[in-house]
C-alpha cells in the first residue's frame, strides 16, 4: 500500500511539473479558479479558497507569483482572524474569571457597618484573587476593607475600635476563664459538663470531659502543672495538662460549694452543701473531714482560706463564725468563742496575721493567739481593711465614722465627716491616701492624718463601690445606677455606664490607661482616662461571667453564658489619634522617613510623636508657635514663636540652642534644603546661622522685600540642591518712590552671582535640577517667563487669556504647567514651547499639579470639579460631584505612587479617590474643617489636622490589606472550612 502511495505521489508531482512548465494551459479555467477563490473568501470558506488558488497555479504559470501573493494574503488574514479569536477567547475567559471574583464582592454597600473580622478576611481573599488574575480591585471592595477600620474611631463619641477576637467555644454557658500562672494557657469551664485547656492563641489543647453535669469552676495548681475542676455532679477532679484524669474526689453527697489547692499544690480542699469540709492528697486519698458547723447544717462553711505556708485553714461560716484549723482537722481557735458576732476574717498581706471583725476588731497569729484588740465602739463595724504593706488597718462604722489603726491596736486618726454608714474603705496604691464610700451618697479622699482632700458628690443614694486606678490618679465610684470616673481632685471625667450588682466590676488595664465595663447584654466597653469610649466589644450575646486583662494589658479575656470565652485584641491600632491631655493638637507633619510626626498644640508647644500616637517629646515656647519643621538629614526640629524666638531641639526634647530678636515678626525662619543653614530675615538684613546656633554671615538686602508676596519663601528661594538662593527686593528711588524690582542670585556662601534690576518676575521657582528659574510675569499676569541659572532670559509662555495662578515644573523637570482664570491649564516644554492646552473647566482653575510619576496632572476648578489628564492632555477622569465649600482651606494631592488622590473638603472629612473617580475610603471623624493633610513619604498613611483641634493618622486601603496579610495582624485567618463555605478555596 505504501509503495502505491509513493508511486502516485511521484506521478502527481511529475504531472504538476509538466503542467507548470507550460506558460498558460487554460486561461478560462484559471480565471474561473481565481473568481471562485475570491467568492469563497467572501463566504469565509478559506480552506476551499486556498485549494482554488492551487488550481489556478496549475492552469497558468505566468500568474504563479501573483497567486502566491494572494495565498500569502489569505494566510495573513487567517492568522489575524485566529489571533483575534484567541484574544476574544482569552478575554472571555478573563471576563468570566473577573466576573466570578467580582461576584464574591456581594452587596458590599448594603453590609452592616459594624466590625466583623470574618467579613474582613473574606474581602481580603477577594482582593487577593482579583490581583492574581491582574484584574482591577473595585473601589467597593476597598471600601469594605477600609470601613471597619475607619468606623472604629471617632474623637468625641462612642464608636467601635478595631479589634480582633478569638473564640473559645463550648456548647453551654462558660462559667469562668482563667489564665495559667505563666500566662501561656487558658482554662475554661462550662455548663456543657466540660472544662477545656487552650493556648493563648485560642487553639484547643485538651478537653476535660469526664464530668456528668455543669463544671462550675476550674483552676490551675499554684505551679500550673495540674487542673482542679468542681462540678454540679457533686465531684471534684484533678487533671494533668494533657487532659488526663488523675483522680476523682467524689466523697461528697451534696453539691460542692468550694474547691482549692493548698499553697504548695500538694493538697486539695473541698466544702459541700452538706456542711462538711474534706482534705485530699493528689492521689484522691481523703486525709480528714471537718464536721458540719451545726448539726442542722444551717451554717455551712462558705469560705476557706489557707495560711500562706499551707499549714493552717481559716473557715468562715455564713457570717456566723470563724475558726482556725490545722491540717489534721484539729480546731486551733474559734477566736474567743465569739461565734455569734464574728462575721468576717482576713489574712494580712504578709500572711502572718488574721484580723477578725465583729462588734470590735481583733488581730491574731496563726496559732490562734490574740495579738491586739482595737476595743469596742458605740456602733458596729461595717468593714475592715489592711493597707498594702499590712502595717495599718482601716475600720468603718454604721454611723459614718472611719478609724485608722496600726496592727498593735493604736489609733492613728479618725475621719467622721460622713453622715451615714461607711460601706467602702480602701487605701491608695501607695498607701498614702484613703478612699471611703458611704450610704450618704458621697465618697471622700483623705490623708492618713484624717484630713479631707476632696469629696466626690452627686451620687444617687449610697456609694456601693469605690476604688483607685493602678497609679492612684483616677478613682471609680458607683451608686446603684452608674459608674463614675474622677480624678483625685474631685473632677468628674465621665460616666462609665450602668452599675449592675451581679456583674464583674470595671477593670483597669495593667498600665492604668484603659477601663473595661460590661452590661447584661454582653457588651464590653473600653474607656480612656478622659471617660470616653474608645472601643465597644459587643460580640457576647449573654451575661458575661468573667473579664480580665492579659499579657500586660495588650489583650482581654472574657467568658459568657453565651457558650464562649474570647480573647480580644485591640492594641494594634491602624489609626492614631494625637492627644495631649485636654489640649487641642493639630496640623501634623511627617519626617522624611515617615517615622516621626510633628503637631502643634493649642498652647505654646510643638509635639513629636511616633506613628502609633505615642508622645516622644514636647517642645515648649513662652509665646504662641508660629512655625515648626524637621531639619533635613538630622534628628532635629526647628521651632519659632510669635515673639521672635527660634529654638533647635533634638528628638529627645533637649534644647540645642535658642535665638532671640533676630527675625521680623511676620516672618518664619527658613531652612536650606539640606539643613545646613537657618535664615532669619530682619530689618532688610538676612542673618545666616549654622546648626550650632553660630552666626555665619549677615547679608544686606539691597532693597526692602516686595509687598504681598508669600510669607518667607516668596522672597527668598533656595534651589532644590541648596547651592543657590534667589532673593527679590524693591528699589526705592530718591524721593521714596518704588521704581523697579531687583532679583539677586547668591551662591551657598552668600556671594552674589548676579543681579538684575527691573526684572519681570513674580513667585519665582527653580527647576528640579536647579538650572532654570520660572516665574509669573509681574507686568502681564497672563504670561509666565523662563530664565537659565546664569540669568539669561529664555522664553515667554503666553497664550492664557486671563490671570495665571501659578507656573510649576513637573517633578522630572521636563514639563512646565501653567493654570489660569481662563479655566484652562497648559503644558509647555522646558524651552517654553506649548505642548498641550486642556479643555475648559466650568470655572477658574486655582489649583493644578503633576503626579509624582510625571504621567498625569490634575486640575481643580472653583466650581469644585476635579479633572485628571494624562501628560498629553487627554482627559483621564472627571470628578464633577464633589462637596461644596471645597475652595479655600481644603487640601488636594496625589499619593506618592500617583495611584490615589486625597481631598479634604471643608466638612471635616477626607476622601481617597482612585483614578476612575471612585471613592475608595472616607475618613470623616473630625468635627470641623480639616486644615492640613499629607501622605507619609511611603504613601502607606495620610495625616489630617482639623479646626476641631485634633490630628489623626489614617491608613490607605493598600496598607490595611497588607496589614491583614502580615504577622502583626491579630485577626486569625480563615479556616479551611470557612474557605470552602465562602467558595474561596484554590482551584
Amino acid at each position: 500500500m505504501m509503495r502505491q502511495i509513493v508511486i502516485l505521489s511521484i506521478l502527481y508531482i511529475g504531472l504538476s511539473s509538466y503542467l507548470l512548465g507550460q506558460d498558460c494551459l487554460n486561461e478560462s479555467k484559471y480565471s474561473q479558479a481565481i473568481t471562485k477563490a475570491d467568492s469563497l473568501i467572501e463566504l469565509g470558506d478559506y480552506g476551499k479558497a486556498y485549494d482554488q488558488y492551487n488550481v489556478a497555479k496549475i492552469y497558468c504559470r505566468d500568474s504563479l507569483v501573483k497567486v502566491q501573493v494572494a495565498q500569502d494574503q489569505l494566510f495573513a488574514k487567517i492568522n489575524g482572524l485566529r489571533a483575534e479569536a484567541d484574544s476574544q477567547r482569552l478575554n472571555a475567559e478573563r471576563k468570566a474569571e473577573y466576573a466570578e471574583a467580582q461576584s464574591l464582592v456581594f452587596q458590599l454597600e448594603e453590609l452592616p457597618k459594624n466590625y466583623d473580622e470574618r467579613k474582613l478576611r473574606i474581602y481580603e481573599e477577594q482582593w487577593r484573587q482579583l490581583e492574581e488574575m491582574e484584574a482591577k480591585v473595585p473601589a467597593a471592595l476597598k471600601r469594605a476593607i477600609v470601613r471597619p477600620v475607619y468606623n472604629q474611631f471617632k474623637s468625641n463619641s462612642e464608636a467601635p475600635r478595631l479589634f480582633s477576637q478569638k473564640s473559645l467555644i463550648h456548647k453551654g454557658g462558660v462559667n469562668s476563664a482563667v489564665l495559667s500562672p505563666d500566662g501561656q494557657s487558658i482554662l475554661t469551664c462550662s455548663d456543657d459538663a466540660t472544662a477545656k485547656l487552650w493556648d493563648i492563641k485560642g487553639n484547643l489543647l485538651a478537653n476535660l470531659n469526664e464530668h456528668k453535669a455543669a463544671v462550675e469552676s476550674a483552676l490551675f495548681s499554684p505551679n500550673g502543672g495540674l487542673i482542679l475542676t468542681k462540678s454540679a455532679d457533686q465531684t471534684a477532679k484533678i487533671w494533668d495538662l494533657k487532659g488526663k484524669l488523675i483522680t476523682d474526689l467524689n466523697r461528697h453527697t451534696t453539691p460542692i460549694w468550694y474547691a482549692a489547692f493548698s499553697p504548695d499544690g500538694n493538697l486539695v480542699l473541698t466544702s459541700s452543701k452538706d456542711g462538711t469540709i474534706r482534705l485530699f492528697d493528689l492521689r484522691g486519698q481523703m486525709l480528714f473531714t471537718l464536721p458540719p458547723y451545726t448539726k442542722k447544717y444551717s451554717n455551712i462553711y462558705t469560705e476557706v482560706i489557707f495560711s500562706p505556708n499551707g499549714k493552717r485553714m481559716l473557715t468562715n461560716s455564713n457570717g456566723k463564725g470563724v475558726k482556725l484549723w490545722d491540717l489534721e482537722g484539729n480546731l486551733i481557735s474559734d477566736f474567743d468563742g465569739d461565734i455569734d458576732k464574728v462575721f468576717d476574717a482576713k489574712v494580712t498581706p504578709d500572711g502572718l496575721r488574721i484580723i477578725t471583725v465583729s462588734n470590735t476588731c481583733k488581730v491574731w497569729d496563726f496559732d490562734g493567739r490574740l495579738v491586739s484588740n482595737f476595743g469596742k465602739y458605740k456602733e458596729e463595724i461595717s468593714s475592715a481593711n489592711f493597707s498594702h504593706e499590712g502595717d495599718k488597718i482601716l475600720t468603718s462604722y454604721s454611723d459614718g465614722a472611719v478609724k485608722l489603726w496600726d496592727t498593735n491596736g493604736k489609733l492613728l486618726s479618725e475621719m467622721d465627716l460622713h453622715q451615714d454608714a461607711v460601706i467602702h474603705t480602701i487605701f491608695s496604691p501607695d498607701d498614702n491616701k484613703i478612699l471611703t464610700g458611704s450610704n450618704d451618697g458621697t465618697a471622700i479622699l483623705w490623708t492618713l492624718k484624717g484630713q479631707q482632700l476632696c469629696k466626690f458628690k452627686n451620687h444617687i443614694a449610697g456609694v456601693h463601690e469605690a476604688f483607685f486606678s493602678p497609679d492612684g490618679r483616677r478613682i471609680i465610684t458607683a451608686d446603684y445606677k452608674k459608674y463614675r470616673l474622677w480624678d483625685i481632685n474631685g473632677n468628674l471625667l465621665g460616666e462609665l455606664g450602668e452599675y449592675l450588682f451581679d456583674l464583674p466590676l470595671p477593670v483597669f488595664s495593667h498600665n492604668g490607661e484603659h477601663i473595661l465595663t460590661n452590661t447584661e447584654d454582653g457588651t464590653i466597653k473600653v474607656w480612656n482616662l478622659q471617660g470616653r469610649t474608645i472601643a465597644i466589644l459587643g460580640m457576647h450575646t449573654d451575661e458575661i461571667t468573667s473579664i480580665e486583662y492579659i499579657k500586660g494589658g495588650e489583650e482581654i479575656l472574657t467568658s459568657s453564658k453565651d457558650g464562649m470565652a474570647k480573647i480580644w485584641s485591640f492594641d494594634n491600632y491602624l489609626i492614631s489619634n494625637f492627644e495631649r491631655n485636654a489640649e487641642k493638637v493639630t496640623d501634623p507633619h511627617f519626617s522624611a522617613d515617615g517615622k516621626k510626626i510633628l503637631t502643634v498644640g493649642s498652647g505654646n508647644s510643638v509635639y513629636l510623636w511616633d506613628p502609633e500616637g505615642n508622645l516622644i517629646a514636647d517642645y515648649r515656647h513662652a509665646n504662641r508657635i508660629s512655625s515648626y519643621q524637621f531639619v533635613p538629614n538630622r534628628n532635629q526640629v526647628l521651632t519659632s514663636s510669635y515673639d521672635g524666638e527660634i529654638k533647635l531641639w533634638d528628638f529627645s526634647g533637649n534644647l540645642l540652642f535658642k535665638l532671640s530678636d533676630c527675625i521680623d515678626g511676620n516672618r518664619d525662619p527658613i531652612l536650606s534644603p539640606k539643613g545646613q543653614q537657618i535664615l532669619t530675615p530682619k530689618n532688610g538684613m538676612i542673618f545666616i546661622w549654622d546648626l550650632q546656633g553660630q552666626l555665619i554671615k549677615k547679608v544686606q538686602f539691597p532693597f526692602p522685600p516686595p509687598d504681598n508676596e508669600l510669607k518667607g519663601l516668596g522672597n527668598i528661594v533656595f534651589s532644590p540642591n541648596g547651592q543657590h538662593i534667589l532673593t527679590l527686593s524693591k528699589y526705592i528711588g530718591q524721593y521714596g518712590t518704588i521704581s523697579d524690582l531687583r532679583a539677586t542670585l547668591w551662591n551657598i556662601d552668600w556671594q552674589e552671582v548676579w543681579h538684575k534690576d527691573d526684572i519681570d518676575m513674580r513667585l519665582p521657582s527653580f527647576s528640579p535640577d536647579g538650572n532654570q528659574i520660572l516665574a509669573i510675569s509681574l507686568k502681564n499676569h497672563k504670561e509666565a517667563k523662563l530664565w537659565n541659572i546664569e540669568g539669561d532670559f529664555l522664553a515667554t509662555l503666553s497664550g492664557h487669556t486671563a490671570y495665571i495662578h501659578s507656573a510649576i515644573f513637573s517633578p522630572d523637570g521636563k514639563r512646565i504647567m501653567t493654570f489660569s482664570n481662563d479655566s484652562t491649564a497648559k503644558i509647555w516644554d522646558i524651552n517654553g514651547q506649548l505642548i498641550v492646552s486642556t479643555g475648559k473647566h466650568d470655572d477658574i482653575i486655582p489649583r493644578a499639579f503633576f503626579s509624582p510619576d510625571n504621567s498625569k496632572f490634575l486640575t481643580f476648578s472653583k466650581s469644585n470639579s476635579i479633572k485628571i489628564w494624562d501628560i498629553n492632555g487627554k482627559l483621564f477622569v472627571s470628578i464633577e460631584k464633589h462637596l461644596d465649600e471645597f475652595y479655600g482651606s481644603g487640601r488636594l494631592l496625589f499619593s506618592p505612587d500617583s495611584r490615589v488622590i486625597l481631598t479634604t473638603p471643608n466638612e471635616g472629612s477626607a476622601k481617597l479617590w482612585d483614578l476612575e473617580g471612585q471613592i475608595m475610603a472616607q475618613a470623616d471623624k473630625h468635627d470641623n474643617d480639616i486644615n492640613s493633610a499629607s501622605f507619609s513619604p511611603d504613601g502607606r498613611f495620610f495625616s489630617t489636622g482639623s479646626d476641631d483641634g485634633s490630628a489623626k493618622l489614617w491608613p490607605t486601603p493598600r496598607t490595611i490589606y497588607e496589614w491583614l496579610q502580615s504577622e502583626e495582624c491579630p485577626i486569625p485567618p480563615l479556616t479551611e472550612e470557612e474557605r470552602i463555605k465562602y467558595n474561596l478555596q484554590e482551584d
